[in-house]
């Protein structure tokens, strides 16, 4: 089962991508969308989808279109991989990268001496 998933992870991720770059109502805002994780339930009735983008160029908006708009996406999936029931898709903003983003900024204004060279 674990085989399994994680080639219909890799599937999956693979046609959303495809679907954001070009197949989306939101095409110009979706460009600049990154799909990070895609988690699916181990019945494989939910999958959850974890985008991001940069907030100064697309808005947060973009993430209650991209739910509205999930309909169309599960009809491309059930088209393109075969399940007995085309699961249930949500998206989520991943806000990972911009809690490292402000770790890492913090990190390099931070004066750390070498103390092996003392």
């Amino acid at each position: 089962m674990q085989f399994r998933k994680q080639r219909l992870i890799k599937e999956v991720k693979f046609h959303v991508q495809n679907w954001l770059r070009s197949g989306c109502d939101y095409v110009e805002k979706s460009q600049h969308v990154t799909l990070t994780e895609v988690v699916i339930s181990s019945d494989l009735s939910n999958i959850k989808l974890y985008v991001h983008w940069d907030k100064s160029i697309v808005d947060m908006s973009l993430l209650s279109d991209l739910r509205v708009d999930v309909f169309h996406l599960r009809k491309l999936i059930a088209e393109k991989i075969p399940f007995k029931k085309v699961p249930q898709l949500k998206f989520y903003f991943d806000d990972d990268r911009d809690v490292f983003n402000q770790l890492t900024s913090v990190m390099a204004s931070l004066d750390i001496k070498d103390t092996e060279s003392v």
